[in-house]
């Protein structure tokens, strides 16, 4: 009798890596979904003198720019106006997290990004279409296979007051920060001369 109920526990048990090979699986099926979802996200082309990407730069930036910006980006109290800044300024700002802010202060923080990359550019666009400004650079000059030597020469003049000439950061006025710049990414750097 007790050999019986011994047969009945051993057919009713799962095999040890059963619950490992349920979980990697699991984890599979879930890392694929997402990367198939931020390759589809990160990669879409969006034209950014579109009516439509326009027009939803508008909702986006009234649902969540507005109360600082005003509602033609014209400025107010609490934040700059847009009118002028570019495309470029909104995708840095926007892109890295720095906007919206979490709180008022000297500057905007890094934190993580409110929105997906196509939202940013659909903003970006919007801000853009307000009045000239800096546009997003093009793709042959994020490559990072450029002239060295000349993009140390731009880095000093344009970019070593705040950051210093190693690129190490330091203090600026009105509580401001620059920070360090060794390892940021491509867009941190880009713009056109």
């Amino acid at each position: 009798m007790a050999r019986a109920t011994q047969n009945v526990r051993k057919s009713g048990r799962r095999h040890p890596f059963a619950t490992v090979a349920l979980v990697a699986v699991g984890l599979l099926v879930t890392g694929a979904a997402y990367a198939g979802f931020s390759q589809t996200s990160a990669t879409a082309e969006i034209d950014l003198n579109s009516a439509s990407t326009i027009s939803e730069g508008e909702k986006l930036f009234g649902a969540n720019c507005a109360t600082c910006h005003g509602a033609g980006a014209q400025g107010t109290k609490d934040g700059p106006s847009l009118v002028g800044a570019g495309a470029a300024s909104v995708n840095f700002q926007v892109g890295t997290g720095r906007m919206p802010l979490a709180f008022q202060g000297p500057q905007g923080m890094v934190k993580p990004k409110q929105f997906s990359e196509e939202q940013t550019l659909q903003m970006a666009a919007y801000v853009a279409s307000l009045a000239p400004g800096p546009g997003l650079p093009e793709t042959r000059y994020l490559k990072g296979d450029g002239d060295v030597a000349a993009g140390g020469e731009l880095f000093r003049i344009n970019c070593a007051m705040c950051h210093n000439v190693a690129a190490a950061g330091g203090a600026l006025t009105q509580g401001k920060m620059a920070r360090n710049s060794p390892g940021s990414p491509p867009r941190t750097f880009t713009r056109q001369w």
